[in-house]
């Protein structure tokens, strides 16, 4: 138990650091997939997404309410799956570290195009900090 936390926030910032562990694995694994086996982006996306959705589902015993089933697989092909497969892909061309940072990258830039197209209004509560 580290000291001044209680058990339960202890807990899930063991999941936080397991988790972000894993994720720089991966990144540092699919570079190293690609390089030495010459996997494909789309083949590692998939077996990424369907490995990782096995684990939560036996770890979790997540189901999925039968009236759930059809959002679920939109936001899977149409949300997570291109995503992964950008992700994946800036891997390829250049590394873990550069695709990371890209992908986080993303909200901001979206968020200043928004406003330089007039999409969205930003008032100055919002900037305020």
């Amino acid at each position: 138990k580290l000291t001044g936390m209680s058990s339960k926030t202890g807990k899930w910032f063991l999941y936080a650091l397991v988790g972000s562990s894993f994720w720089g694995f991966s990144g540092t694994a699919s570079s190293a997939l690609f390089i030495r086996y010459h996997f494909s982006a789309i083949l590692l996306s998939s077996l990424r997404m369907l490995i990782g959705g096995i684990f939560i589902i036996i770890i979790f015993r997540a189901g999925i309410p039968r009236k759930d089933v059809k959002n679920f697989l939109v936001f899977t092909f149409a949300g997570l799956m291109p995503v992964q497969i950008s992700y994946i892909e800036t891997i390829k061309y250049t590394n873990a570290a550069t695709a990371t940072l890209i992908q986080y990258l993303f909200l901001p830039i979206i968020f200043i195009y928004e406003i330089f197209k007039k999409i969205i209004r930003v008032d100055r509560y919002i900037i305020d900090i």
